[in-house]
């Protein structure tokens, strides 16, 4: 009888001693998965990391040409009008400058800039207000400001893969960060005052890893107010080769 009572005993204190373990026990914080980068999120990072790695391969390059294709879109007596300019340059980066832009009515606009100090010169003659951000259709429209727009870009998208001269490049949209451009010095900074928006593109050879082409185009108000058009494309040659840039 003694050992029935022992038993029931134990059996009551076992009980007791599991309930207590059970209530003291912590239930443990389910960890919540981090979320994966969506594929547009991913897509857009790897454009931006290629963009990153075509201008450092630029700067190695240091030396390079290009020619330049543009039109200027602007309202003629209450009529859509362009007119259309060619030319060529080359760089030494990070500072050497030359371009040659010409056009309709006879008009040539020529840059050299070497070491800080920069010569301009219109079909009238040498030009006094001369900077690195004339030369261009309009107001940030310059070789030399389409290339800062490129190094100062903002968001960056993936337009594909597009095939130009037989070889495969990957096409990027951009939008350059317009407060850097403006910082650059003051008559960037006068130039990006008037500026409505400006879109780039970019063509990256999937073999060299280096710009091809890129395409900015402004959009900018006129001394009259009117909202005009600068459509500009400059396309890279020569990467690497001996280029020599002097002042006239």
């Amino acid at each position: 009888m003694n050992n029935i009572k022992l038993a029931v005993i134990l059996i009551f204190l076992l009980g007791l001693l599991t309930a207590c373990f059970q209530t003291s026990t912590v239930t443990p914080t389910p960890t919540m998965p981090v979320p994966s980068p969506t594929k547009n999120e991913a897509k857009r990072m790897e454009a931006i990391k290629l963009l990153e790695t075509a201008l450092s391969k630029m700067d190695k390059a240091a030396s390079y040409r290009f020619t330049i294709s543009a039109t200027h879109h602007y309202t003629y007596e209450g009529r859509p009008s362009e007119w259309k300019y060619e030319g060529q340059g080359a760089i030494i980066w990070p500072n050497r400058f030359q371009w040659t832009l010409s056009g309709q009515a006879d008009v040539l606009k020529t840059v050299t800039s070497v070491d800080g100090k920069t010569f301009c010169a219109d079909s009238r003659g040498e030009r006094r207000d001369c900077t690195l951000a004339w030369g261009g259709i309009g107001p940030g429209s310059s070789p030399y400001t389409l290339i800062v727009y490129l190094r100062n870009f903002g968001t960056v998208s993936d337009l594909g893969v597009q095939v130009l001269g037989g070889t495969e490049h990957q096409h990027l949209a951009f939008s350059p960060v317009l407060a850097k451009v403006a910082a650059v010095d003051a008559t960037h900074a006068r130039d990006m005052a008037k500026v409505i928006a400006v879109d780039g593109e970019v063509w990256i050879d999937k073999i060299t890893e280096l710009p091809r082409q890129e395409r900015v185009i402004v959009k900018y108000k006129s001394p009259t107010g009117q909202e005009e058009t600068a459509d500009t494309t400059l396309t890279f040659l020569d990467y690497g080769k001996p280029i020599e840039i002097k002042l006239p």
